[in-house]
């Protein structure tokens, strides 16, 4: 996944993408 895309991500969700995979 792009950086921007999860920058963009953690402000939406308040937490990595990856993190909330997990």
């Amino acid at each position: 996944m792009i950086r921007q895309q999860i920058i963009l991500y953690s402000e939406t969700f308040g937490s990595p993408p990856n993190e909330r995979k997990a």
